[in-house]
């Protein structure tokens, strides 16, 4: 199967930058597949489980939402964070949902603190889905 390159950009690293042969992920407009020669664009993504193809083998990562762009063979996705599945502490996650719907509770009549709140429940219930 043919091949494209993949960089996956977080705040704290270059999470990945190899050749692969698919992405799956979710953008703000669906579900989409990327294979070699796509077609250029830029769109923004959710938080979600990316599915990367490489030598077969579908690999998981937890997705935090961004910015993804596909251009000249190059597919770059921006993302607020990033982590593979076979490495995220079920654990932490569990904690972090739990600490995020105390917080949702708490702060029902700040619409900033309640967004925060419900961002990282998001999150933490991305990466519970992403290690199962």
């Amino acid at each position: 199967m043919s091949k494209f390159r993949l960089r996956i950009v977080t705040p704290d690293q270059l999470f990945m930058d190899e050749e692969v042969e698919a992405l799956i992920v979710k953008t703000t407009e669906g579900e989409l597949t990327i294979l070699k020669d796509h077609i250029d664009f830029v769109s923004n993504i959710n938080i979600h489980i990316a599915g990367i193809k490489q030598n077969g083998t579908i690999k998981k990562a937890a997705i935090a939402g961004g910015i993804l762009q596909n251009d000249k063979g190059v597919t770059t996705v921006i993302a607020t964070a990033a982590e593979w599945s076979d490495h995220i502490d079920l654990d932490r996650a569990e904690r972090a949902r739990a600490d995020s719907e105390r917080k949702m509770q708490m702060h029902r009549d700040n619409v900033n603190e309640l967004k925060m709140a419900e961002y990282r429940l998001k999150k933490a219930i991305n990466r519970i889905n992403a290690a199962r």
